[in-house]
């Protein structure tokens, strides 16, 4: 008797959701239509140099340029690094990021590392990046 009642609930569960369009509660609102977009960072953004430097006793920071070689003026844009030891597994991770800049626009970002020891490697990623 239980079996049967489970077996009837569960069928009758199954048969309203397959009613529910899923689709619908995934689909892009007007409500959405005014906010940002986000464009692929290589298309637009350059770094031009970068460089791990010494501030302090066993403080480091990724200090570089980077500038908007694209034609629009950028509303948001973030440099990522992320520091490695010697095995190449990852450390930390910290970013800096900068507002409205404009087409031909060149910046100085700092990304510091926060811990202890010195890292091995690093690598510098651009993204994410807002157009309006």
């Amino acid at each position: 008797m239980y079996i049967a009642s489970f077996t009837l609930i569960v069928l009758t569960l199954a048969g309203a959701l397959s009613m529910v369009n899923v689709n619908d509660y995934f689909t892009k609102s007007n409500a959405y239509e005014n906010t940002a977009q986000t464009i692929d960072p290589h298309d637009d953004i350059k770094i031009l140099n970068e460089q791990m430097v010494l501030t302090g006793l066993d403080k480091y920071v990724i200090n570089g340029q980077a500038q908007n070689t694209g034609q629009y003026k950028l509303r948001y844009v973030s440099i990522t690094v992320n520091f490695y030891d010697k095995r190449g597994h990852l450390l930390y991770s910290s970013f800096d990021a900068k507002s409205y800049i404009n087409p031909g626009e060149t910046w100085n970002f700092e990304v510091p590392y926060r811990k202890s020891g010195t890292p091995y490697s690093y690598s510098v990623k651009v993204g994410p990046t807002l157009l309006k």
